[in-house]
């Protein structure tokens, strides 16, 4: 769909070896007790999942769930590096890149000879980008485009449309009423669409498929690879690509089909939500927010970053943990003195935890930060913000310029960064290390053992721990420096694509996703599970990861809980389990086998507690995590179950209970006689209040009441 020939439909392999050949030749607590042991901390980038991706001609482009932008592959024009801000949509062209930003304007970026990277005022619902112009959807449903135009390709039709795909020199749109319209270039035949109605199109180079509103696809144009050929069946979502063409099964599944020269047709298995095809490489977002690329890799457009992708990302403080959960709230566990367990409200894209506070990211750039704050280090800049790193009393951040900010405890300058601008910053315990722009560390602050001394060479991250540092190398190897003592800067062979330096350990992610840890294992720290995992995080004793299917898994020192990750329930979309019981409680429906009169799920919840409430407590009762409280009228439970015990609870919802209801409570609920359920059956210790108008509070299970309602919920610790 990014081809710049108009007169070929093929562009020559070895054309392109010899000019990504030639581009590469031209691209040529430290602070406050001075002793080793007082690492606290380390940084951690964002980590979360896409919700869409744009294969472009050599280059990607991925929107995060936070709304930023991801891209990687060639960027000789820029078309990779995207700019600041959330988005809701990217498409990827042939040297440069759209995307609508969440406000609805539209921004642009990397070549821009014909104007394809200069697009209009107002407001768009969607763009994409073709090989040197580009076309969006107004948000009123007319349409745009602008660029190159020798082929029409840029003068839109007029009438509404609800979706539209830039190809090489010719574009189709889905209008309101599912009719087809297509122009500019058309010697394939590629801008005659058929008759019928649809849903999505996905124009290439010179052909054109398109997903009917049955589900069946129809294809049109060039057909000399067969990427004009479907197969039969129905999909969810169409892309054409240079000369080939992917498609999403209903089931989930992806198919393609037409050239597959460099293997960009052979899709992975596994289930997938949209896909995306390019020149000689397709790119496709999982089902659980992952992606996957495939084909040609000439200029690392089919590796999409590393460690970018997990559902959540976890930071290890000292005797404290944060976690970043799936819809951006934020969740501390462990020692809680300074409120370092007691993260701020709201949406956070990264977290970072220190000594004895914390600092988190925004989704709208800015900072927040918690606990202690006795050197100011809780108390960050205004400004905006790509990354933040929270030390031992001092925290860093890399700005949305480039340049650093630190703040805090400055005994060793350590809040004293240098110039010159920085793609990530670790803060230790009383110094720092950062990735400068052009790959090399610098670091400044305590330097007793080495530890702010980095070596030459180039580096994609650095992590900086107690009094030593690790780094990863751009060719994938670790190097260490510092205090080794304990072995902490001794890494092993072998390539990774994380590191994180802990007190007085180290664990690192290698490029096949198992873990590496060395240093240190007093408490068991160094001792990682195993599994596959997508980022790890080294504490001061402790350590915790993310596994590849987003559960968290912590190890070593647990003597303040911080190695004992909540629980999480898995409905709707793994929300806490007092909002997972706020979100299923109004809604409870009866299972469709019951055949219980008395089983409570036979009736909504508010039917069955009609005189009173539920509400959340996750603090734990019983000695499990998770508990609710329902607070109901005695008598109206006890007449619903149709228990009178001898005429004791007759009295009815509004009667005077008295001390016979009281004693019908205690031999009928808590002798357990009315066993057929209510919800005092699914209790772990059920307690009341005795009260003399009846009311009852019963600590209920809320992993246990889920599970019986049909939600999963996985087991408490």
């Amino acid at each position: 769909m990014k081809s710049r020939s108009l007169t070929r439909p093929r562009a020559s392999r070895w054309r392109r070896l010899a000019i990504v050949a030639l581009l590469a030749m031209l691209a040529f607590a430290f602070a406050r007790v001075p002793s080793p042991g007082e690492a606290r901390s380390l940084s951690d980038d964002p980590t979360l999942l896409y919700q869409t991706v744009s294969a472009g001609d050599w280059h990607t482009c991925g929107v995060r769930t936070d709304g930023t932008l991801a891209c990687w592959g060639d960027d000789t024009y820029g078309q990779a590096t995207p700019p600041e801000g959330t988005f809701s949509q990217v498409g990827a062209g042939y040297r440069h890149t759209c995307g609508v930003r969440t406000d609805g304007t539209l921004a642009c970026w990397g070549l821009d000879g014909d104007g394809q990277a200069t697009p209009p005022g107002g407001t768009f619902s969607q763009v994409s980008a073709g090989a040197y112009h580009t076309c969006g959807v107004r948000t009123d449903g007319t349409l745009a485009c602008w660029g190159y135009n020798s082929q029409g390709q840029a003068t839109p039709p007029g009438g509404t449309f609800s979706q539209v795909s830039a190809g090489n020199y010719h574009n189709c749109g889905v209008q309101t009423d599912g009719a087809l319209a297509c122009w500019g270039l058309d010697n394939y035949g590629q801008a005659t669409p058929p008759a019928g109605t649809f849903s999505q199109v996905g124009a290439g180079d010179v052909h054109t498929c398109g997903l009917m509103t049955d589900g069946t696809l129809a294809c049109w144009g060039f057909d000399d690879d067969g990427q004009a050929t479907p197969p039969a069946g129905t999909f969810s979502q169409v892309s054409g690509g240079g000369q080939h063409t992917c498609g999403v099964q209903t089931d989930g599944t992806l198919a393609c089909w037409g050239d597959n020269s460099e293997g960009q047709a052979t899709p992975p298995t596994g289930t997938f939500s949209q896909v995306s095809a390019a020149w000689y490489h397709t790119c496709g977002l999982r089902t659980d927010g992952t992606l996957a690329c495939w084909g040609w890799n000439g200029s690392g457009e089919a590796t999409p970053p590393a460690g970018t992708f997990s559902p959540r990302q976890v930071s290890a403080g000292d005797y404290h943990t944060c976690g970043l959960r799936t819809d951006g709230t934020l969740a501390c566990w462990g020692q809680n003195t300074w409120g370092q367990a007691t993260p701020p409200a709201g949406t956070f894209s990264q977290v970072s935890a220190g000594y004895w506070h914390n600092c988190g990211l925004r989704t709208d750039g800015t900072l927040a930060c918690s606990g202690d704050n006795s050197w100011g280090q809780a108390t960050p800049p205004e400004g905006t913000f790509s990354q933040v790193s929270a030390g031992g009393q001092h925290t860093c951040g890399v700005k949305t310029d480039g340049t650093l900010a630190c703040w805090g405890d400055d005994d060793y300058e350590q809040a004293t960064p240098p110039e010159g601008t920085f793609t990530q910053i670790s803060a230790g315990a009383a110094y720092n290390c950062g990735v400068m722009t052009d790959g090399t560390p610098a670091c400044w602050g305590f330097n007793t053992s080495g530890q702010a001394t980095p070596p030459a060479g180039t580096f994609s991250q650095v992590s900086a721990g107690g009094a030593h540092t690790c780094g990863v190398k751009t060719d994938g190897t670790l190097a260490c420096w510092g205090y080794n003592f304990y072995g902490q800067a001794a890494p092993p062979s072998g390539t990774f694509s994380r590191v994180s330096a802990g007190y007085w350990h180290t664990c690192g992610l290698r490029t096949d996703g198992t873990l590496a840890c060395w240093g240190n294992n007093g408490f068991g720290q160094a001792t990682p599970p195993t599994g596959t995992f997508t980022q790890v995080s080294a504490g001061g004793r402790h350590t915790c990861g993310v596994r590849t299917d987003g559960t968290l898994a912590c190890w070593g020192l647990n003597d303040d809980g911080q190695a004992t990750p909540p629980t999480e329930c898995v409905f709707p979309d793994d929300a806490d389990c007092d909002a997972c019981w706020d979100s299923v409680e109004p809604t409870l429906s009866p299972p469709a086998d019951s055949s219980d009169p008395w089983d409570w799920y036979d009736v909504p919840v508010p039917t069955l507690f009609s005189g009173g409430h539920i509400s959340g407590d996750p603090s734990g009762t019983d000695s499990r995590d998770h508990a609710i409280t329902i607070i109901d009228d005695l008598l109206a439970v006890l007449e619903y179950s149709g228990t009178s015990d001898g005429g004791l609870c007759n009295a009815g919802p509004d009667g005077n209970p008295g001390n016979a209801d009281d004693r019908c409570y205690d031999q009928d609920v808590n002798g357990d006689t009315v066993d057929d359920g209510i919800a005092y059956d699914r209790t772990v210790g059920a307690t009341r209040s005795a009260a003399p108008d009846g009311a009852v509070t019963i600590i209920v299970d809320v992993l246990l009441v889920l599970a019986q309602a049909g939600y999963s919920c996985p087991a408490p610790p």
